[in-house]
């Protein structure tokens, strides 16, 4: 029971960290493919949304891979190993994302080198997501072992895929909510073209998304069991959000397009985790091989009181920052 808990609480994480830090990581994704073209007021919003709270939702990120070494120790020696490439990239985007966006903003080359910063900003938050979804997307497809240890391919079609799927989806967040703080704050303008970006964004991750499962159904993956046995209803709860989000936008119900937004995103992360249960490296590292339940059991208790103070914590953030009117 133990081992099954801590798997869910590590795919609660990874779920929280895609529905928030992925905004995050799409906004800097429309400031890289926009680059020339946002208007001030936009590059202002954009800038201003994620401001205050960007480095907190990074929370979600280190609980997961705290959670995961503590746990599964073998299953997190797998998967380093494995992916060791792609985490790294990543690593390094989260890292340069940060120091380009506060040098951007009060460094003091901010004006003379602002489109240096956004440059480096765009990138990395372009390239952190593509890392991320590549590297879900291999898991996907399972592992081989070797001298070495176990080894992945990212040259099929499901990295692929997952690579731009989570690109786009977070992209797809980040316009959603920022067309939401648009409305809130009466602004027709930043409300015309953040919807329009949201429009699109959701309409190329849906048909991605699509096109995920298909490639699991074709391939060899051996999470498509799972997903055909298990995780098919939470693939559905994804696309009954990304339908009634989509709606909403187009109905001007921005408050209940960017609720389904976040339903939509997370629902893939969570059927990803239940179709890959209960393997962490599918078919070489399990939640089999964990942690002695001694260890297993202060780590859950320790879970649960740091989510008493945190889960709070981080709701009056949210709610304190995303309430002080904008400049």
């Amino acid at each position: 029971m133990a081992p099954d808990i801590a798997y869910a609480a590590l795919w609660a994480a990874i779920t929280l960290y895609a529905v928030l830090g992925g905004a995050d990581f799409g906004a800097g994704i429309w400031d890289a493919v926009t680059w020339m073209r946002l208007k001030p007021s936009e590059r202002a919003s954009l800038y201003g949304a994620i401001g205050p709270v960007w480095e907190a939702n990074h929370v979600w990120l280190i609980f997961a891979i705290v959670l995961t070494f503590s746990a599964f120790p073998a299953g997190f020696a797998a998967l380093a190993t494995a992916l060791w490439v792609p985490l790294l990239i990543a690593l390094a985007g989260i890292v340069f994302r940060g120091a380009a966006f506060v040098f951007r903003a009060y460094g003091p080359e901010a004006t003379r080198d602002g489109h240096r910063w956004s440059a480096a900003f765009g990138l990395a938050s372009f390239a952190t997501p593509l890392c991320f979804g590549a590297a879900a997307g291999a898991i996907g497809g399972g592992a081989r072992s070797a001298a070495s240890g176990a080894t992945l391919d990212f040259a099929k079609p499901l990295p692929v895929i997952g690579a731009l799927l989570a690109a786009t989806a977070c992209a797809y967040l980040a316009a959603v909510y920022l067309t939401r703080e648009g409305a809130t704050h009466h602004s027709e303008d930043l409300v015309g073209a953040w919807r329009r970006r949201a429009l699109a964004a959701g309409i190329v991750a849906g048909v991605l998304a699509v096109a995920g499962v298909v490639a699991m159904s074709a391939g060899e993956s051996p999470i498509w069991p799972g997903f055909r046995d298990r995780a098919w209803p939470i693939a559905l709860v994804s696309a009954a959000g990304a339908a009634t989000s989509i709606v909403a936008l187009w109905r001007r119900r921005f408050t209940l397009a960017a609720g389904a937004a976040a339903v939509a995103v997370g629902s893939i992360t969570a059927a990803w985790g239940i179709a890959q249960h209960p393997y962490l490296l599918p078919p070489i590292a399990s939640t089999a091989d964990h942690a002695p339940d001694r260890v297993l059991r202060a780590l859950l208790w320790a879970t649960a009181a740091g989510a008493v103070v945190l889960l709070p914590s981080l709701a009056f953030l949210f709610r304190l920052f995303k309430s002080m009117p904008k400049a």
